[in-house]
């Protein structure tokens, strides 16, 4: 749910991941509450409400199959 949520967040900032995977998502083991923590947003983009991205990045077995 949080991870979901953090993902929401930069939608509404119009910001794409681009590269959501395990080892992209830590977990914060801060007073025992497990948080996520999305990083590396190397591959990251600012894209405009209404615009799209044309470039292929990410990791390999996790690009969503409708990108390919």
């Amino acid at each position: 749910m949080k991870l979901a949520q953090g993902i929401q967040y930069l939608h509404n900032h119009d910001i794409v991941h681009r590269d959501i995977k395990p080892e992209n998502i830590l977990i914060d083991a801060e007073k025992g509450l497990g948080k996520p923590v999305i990083t590396d947003f190397g591959f990251a983009k600012v894209i405009p409400n209404g615009k799209k991205c044309n470039s292929i990045c990410g990791t390999k077995g996790y690009i969503a199959p409708e990108i390919y």
